[in-house]
C-alpha cells in the first residue's frame, strides 16, 4: 500500500492499514511529516503539537510503515502516480494531500499585493521552505477574514 501525503489523513490511514498487517509506504513532500499539524499550528502551542508528534512517531516506528519524505508526487514532480505505480507495484494508493491549493474569495481585490492566504502566512512563521524565505509586506493595519483557530494564531503572530 502507498500513502501520498504524511499529514494526519495520511498518517491516520497508514496506521489502520498496518494494524490490518499491510506494509504501507508514505510518500510526502516535506521532510517532516505532520503536514499541517507540523506546519499550519502556531508555534508556540508546544503541549498541542508535541502531543500529535508523539502519535505520529509512535506510528512511523511500526515495523510495517516507511516513511520516505521530501519527494514530490505529480506531473513535473519528482515521481509521477504511474511512476510510483511501476517502482512499487502497490495494491492500493490513498492520496492524502489536502492542503495543496488555497482558495480565492472571488471578490474584486482578493489577488491585489499584500493580500495573503491564512496558510502561506501559517507556513511562513512555522519555518517552512519556500514560504519560510517569502516576504510577506504587513502594513500598520491588517484584516483578517476568518474567525477559526488559524485566524487567531495569525492575529496573533501579527502582534508580536
Amino acid at each position: 500500500m502507498v500513502t501520498i501525503g504524511a499529514g494526519p489523513a495520511g498518517i491516520y490511514s497508514a496506521r489502520k492499514l498496518a494494524e490490518a498487517g499491510h506494509e504501507v509506504v508514505i510518500i510526502n513532500r516535506d521532510i517532516k511529516p505532520g503536514g499541517l499539524v507540523e506546519y499550519g499550528i502556531y508555534f508556540n502551542k508546544h503541549k498541542l503539537k508535541e502531543g500529535v508528534r508523539k502519535q505520529f512517531r509512535q506510528i512511523l516506528a511500526d515495523d510495517h510503515v516507511h516513511y520516505l519524505g521530501h519527494i514530490k508526487v505529480g506531473e513535473k514532480a519528482d515521481l509521477t502516480i504511474n511512476e510510483l505505480r511501476d517502482l512499487l507495484k502497490p495494491s492500493a494508493m490513498i492520496i492524502a494531500a489536502g492542503a495543496q491549493g488555497t482558495k480565492a474569495l472571488g471578490i474584486p481585490g482578493d489577488t491585489a499585493a499584500g493580500v495573503y492566504h491564512a496558510k502561506d502566512l501559517v507556513y511562513h512563521f512555522n519555518g517552512l521552505p519556500p514560504f519560510s524565505e517569502k516576504d510577506f509586506k504587513i502594513g500598520d493595519r491588517v484584516a483578517i477574514i476568518g474567525v477559526g483557530n488559524v485566524m487567531v494564531d495569525i492575529a496573533h503572530w501579527l502582534r508580536r
